[in-house]
Order: C-alpha cells, then sequence, then structure tokens
C-alpha cells in the first residue's frame, strides 16, 4: 500500500514538473485564443506546423522545452499550435503568406501579425524575436 501511495505521488511530482518546462500551447480555434488574449493583455504566438515537418518536430524536442523560451512564452503569450495541414492552418498561411514550414508567428489581440519566422530559429533568435514583441506591446498598454 505504502508503495503504491509513493508511486502515485512520484507520478504526479513528475508530470508537474514537466508542465513547468513546457509551453502551454492552448486549445481550440484562432479566434477564440484571440479573445483569450484581450482579456489577459497579452500577444499571441502561433507555431503552424504539420506532422511530416521534420524541423517542427525538432523544435518541438529541443527549443520549445528551453527554460527561457518557456518561461518567456507562457507569461507573456497566448501559445498555441496551428496544423497547416486542416482548414483553420491552411488559411492562416495563406493570409499571412506563409511559403514553409515550420512557421512561428507573433499576432495581436486582434489577429494582426507583428512578426514572422519561417524556419527554425535558435534559441537566441526566437528569444530575441519575443522579447522584441513584449516591450513593444508593454509600452502600447501604459499609452
Amino acid at each position: 500500500m505504502k508503495l503504491c501511495a509513493f508511486l502515485a505521488i512520484f507520478i504526479l511530482a513528475l508530470n508537474g514538473g514537466d508542465r513547468l518546462h513546457s509551453i502551454h500551447f492552448r486549445g481550440g480555434d484562432l479566434r477564440t485564443n484571440l479573445e483569450l488574449a484581450q482579456e489577459q493583455e497579452k500577444l499571441v504566438f502561433v507555431d503552424l506546423t504539420a506532422r511530416w515537418c521534420h524541423s517542427c518536430k525538432l523544435m518541438e524536442e529541443t527549443l520549445f522545452r528551453d527554460p527561457l523560451v518557456v518561461q518567456l512564452l507562457n507569461e507573456n503569450f497566448i501559445s498555441l499550435k496551428v496544423n497547416a495541414d486542416r482548414i483553420e492552418g491552411k488559411l492562416l498561411a495563406a493570409q499571412e503568406n506563409v511559403k514553409t514550414l515550420p512557421a512561428l508567428l507573433v499576432l495581436n489581440d486582434e489577429g494582426k501579425r507583428l512578426d514572422l519566422i519561417q524556419h527554425a530559429p535558435s534559441q537566441a533568435e526566437l528569444l530575441k524575436m519575443l522579447k522584441s514583441n513584449v516591450k513593444r506591446h508593454s509600452k502600447q498598454q501604459t499609452r
């Protein structure tokens, strides 16, 4: 019995710890997430991805587990993954003139594109993009 209790606590601790080191990608459609961004006064980070995209999978395993990237995104953005092979992804890609994957977009809470990267960025490149958008957004919020 004690062993079962120990294992249960251990598994919960592992799961909780994993959430601390992962981006909170939200479900739902873009419109719903834009509304949430307005409520929380945050920007929107979109990972336009596909199952067949090798670079997308590598980013998932490395860049999106980097503690600095995770913290910056979780604190300042509503993050979501959009499948480029589904209708919403195809529409978003066409609207934003995305030509290749992976594509990482920063949108304001009205859905206007503020930034776009169309390759697998380095940690430094992604952090620079995210920080510059957060800084610009916070200046606009104080006006």
